[in-house]
């Protein structure tokens, strides 16, 4: 009877740890990550600086002051999102620096029918640095968004958008973002739907998403290229986010409460006051 139990105790713990592995819907470097190499993904994805680690059960890739350089015959993704139902999400944590080494690749890619989510802790704290050849694509059906971060894109070749005309990814969304970009030759094009949340165009004004174009235009219909391009996040004129901010303070005007940021003046409700 002991021998069977023992023999049946076994079985659960065989059955058990091989529950426990798995291989994620991503990969790093060209590297799978499985539960067997996990705990080495720092080395896994390349980083001379920061950190990454990752969250299986919520597909979550998490860099901290992270700075990452393509070998000259590496021609791998920093991160792939593999096609899977549920998206790739990257938290960026502190000042997050992609280098392409002047060659013509993207860092982060969502595969087809993939999606990536690429979110900080809010746009102030939290910074991605893509510096030279192509950024962030999506291949046919694969979707984009950015989230609460500052994007700044260094002499890009093709900066953000889908992989190529004739596979245009499914959407990109820009919610709250900061995001520059030098000319390029080309900027949010290729997406059959765009979509900006809380943000506005500085440069160039007037910018906007053009659905026959498959892409955000301006001017005379011409897509995004040859212009440097400035994107603000407008979301923040809220009491909270003010009071919060560094640089904001409170001042008494006759009687009344005012919070002075960056040289505006807002009231209690958040609303601008000139």
């Amino acid at each position: 009877m002991k021998k069977i139990l023992l023999i049946a105790t076994m079985a659960v713990l065989t059955l058990t740890v091989q529950a426990q592995e798995w291989t994620a819907p991503i990969t790093m470097n060209g590297n799978a990550i499985t539960s067997d190499n996990v705990a080495d993904i720092n080395n896994l994805s390349g980083i001379t600086d920061g950190s990454v680690s990752y969250d299986y059960p919520t597909n979550t890739l998490t860099i901290e002051n992270v700075a990452w350089v393509r070998g000259s015959s590496n021609t791998q993704y920093f991160a792939k999102s593999l096609e899977y139902t549920m998206p790739l999400t990257i938290i960026v944590k502190g000042t997050c620096e992609l280098d392409n080494g002047g060659q013509q690749r993207a860092f982060i890619f969502a595969a087809k029918n993939a999606a990536v989510v690429i979110k900080g802790e809010d746009v102030e704290s939290s910074t991605l640095k893509f510096i030279t050849g192509n950024n962030v694509n999506a291949d046919e059906n694969g979707e984009m968004t950015f989230q609460d971060l500052t994007v700044e894109c260094v002499n890009s070749i093709w900066a953000i958008g889908g992989w190529s005309s004739s596979t245009p990814a499914k959407k990109l969304t820009i919610d709250n973002c900061n995001i520059t970009a030098h000319p390029s030759a080309g900027m949010f094009v290729d997406v059959l739907d765009i979509e900006f949340i809380d943000c506005e165009f500085v440069k160039p004004e007037g910018a906007a998403f053009d659905a026959e174009k498959k892409a955000v235009v301006y001017g005379e219909g011409l897509k995004l290229k040859d212009v440097d391009v400035e994107v603000r996040a407008t979301k923040g004129t809220g009491v909270e986010n003010i009071t919060a901010a560094k640089n904001a303070q409170k001042v008494v005007e006759n009687g009344v409460i005012y919070l002075i940021r960056d040289g505006k003046r807002y009231n209690v409700l958040g609303a601008e006051v000139k």
